[in-house]
């Protein structure tokens, strides 16, 4: 019996989850599918509880690293033993629905493209609370370019690169896969995989129906607090992608369409570095973050960001009160997020003189935008 769709599950620490993902992916009805488990060095039951799976299911593969190498290695290992005339993903704290891979399967071959993107359900397991699905793009985009260029994808290109997502032609997700780093990245790693598998397909199209079950509480998306250490592998994490990935795309002569779109993107990307140090840093760790995002990014980048943000944080902020009925805890949380910045501020003004030449440099813009940011502690 042939391999029609290999699905990836990279698996770290996530005992919990990880046998009801398994069991929505056996429990599939498209019987001839793998499932390759890539365990990256876990230190919980995991990897015993997928061995324990394997034993009962013989589509069920396991790899393992001895020790913790990324979730790009670990996709990366377990796209070289894919088998499938398809590929497709699956976090160990998600699940996919019963008719996912038939479906989709029999839509890639009808439509013959080599990425199918379809719908994603965002979920909260704690609260059992369904966010509506998520209508990422509309039908209809079949050149590699187009996907990337055309008019409804630029505002969700977020949402496009990601791997959860897509059914992928095996060879164009092996080849992608081929040309990424061998180096550690766990933050936008997918993002980095999925501009690869953009520049490799001929054709790309979407689905407007939900086979997916994202646990937003889970994994990245459930931090609500980082320690500086952890800020700092985040921050590493995307200044790696943004740059591997636009050396990939210089390398490979992209098209200048293509090359305006990935910068749009890097800069999506430095904007959500600026709102997770927002989110996520305590007050007291919040000036030495925001010099970890310099030594990462440049400082006209972070403070042009940090500039943009403060007044959306304002913006932002009386929203948020109205919204919950001007709760003296939604006040205190809106009120401790300005001050941070404003704190930041202060630190900043300090060496604005050193900025400043530095900034000059770059030409009259760039020496306003520094003025601005002094003026906006006024």
């Amino acid at each position: 019996m042939s391999v029609l769709i290999s699905i990836i599950v990279p698996v770290f620490n996530c005992g919990d989850t990880i046998e009801n993902c398994i069991n929505s992916l056996t429990g599939q009805t498209l019987e001839n599918i793998e499932i390759i488990c890539s365990d990256d060095g876990s230190q919980d039951s995991s990897l015993s509880i997928i061995n324990d799976l394997a034993g009962k299911d013989s589509r069920i593969k396991v790899i393992s690293a001895e020790r913790n190498m990324g979730t790009l290695m670990a996709r990366k290992k377990a796209v070289e033993l894919a088998s499938g005339e398809y590929i497709m993903f699956c976090d160990g704290d998600d699940w996919y629905e019963p008719n996912a891979c038939e479906e989709l399967y029999a839509s890639a071959r009808e439509k013959d493209v080599d990425v199918l993107m379809y719908e994603v359900k965002a979920v909260n397991s704690e609260t059992e609370e369904n966010y509506a699905r998520h209508k990422w793009m509309q039908n209809g985009f079949r050149v590699k370019e187009e996907c990337i260029r055309h008019e409804h994808a630029i505002p969700q290109i977020n949402r496009i690169n990601g791997l959860n997502n897509k059914i992928i032609r095996a060879d164009v997700c092996r080849k992608a896969y081929s040309c990424t780093k061998n180096i550690y990245m766990t933050n936008a790693e997918d993002t980095y995989a999925c501009w690869l598998i953009h520049f490799f397909s001929d054709s790309f199209e979407t689905i407007n129906k939900t086979y997916y079950n994202y646990d937003y509480t889970k994994g990245g998306t459930g931090i609500n607090s980082r320690t500086l250490e952890q800020f700092e592998r985040f921050a590493s994490c995307m200044s790696t992608y943004e740059t591997l990935t636009r050396q990939f795309l210089i390398d490979n002569c992209a098209s200048d369409d293509i090359m305006n779109r990935f910068e749009e993107d890097a800069e999506i990307k430095r904007t959500f570095c600026i709102k997770e140090w927002r989110r996520t840093i305590c007050n007291e760790d919040a000036a030495e973050a925001l010099e970890i995002l310099m030594k990462y990014f440049t400082k006209e980048e972070v403070l042009r960001i940090l500039h943009s943000r403060l007044n959306y944080v304002e913006q932002t902020r009386d929203h948020i009160v109205l919204k919950n009925d001007r709760s003296e805890e939604t006040l205190k949380k809106a009120k401790t997020a300005l001050e941070t910045a404003e704190e930041n501020i202060e630190k900043l003004k300090k060496t604005n003189e050193e900025l400043r030449n530095e900034l000059a440099q770059t030409g009259d813009e760039l020496v306003k935008t520094g003025d601005e940011l002094v003026k906006t502690e006024d």
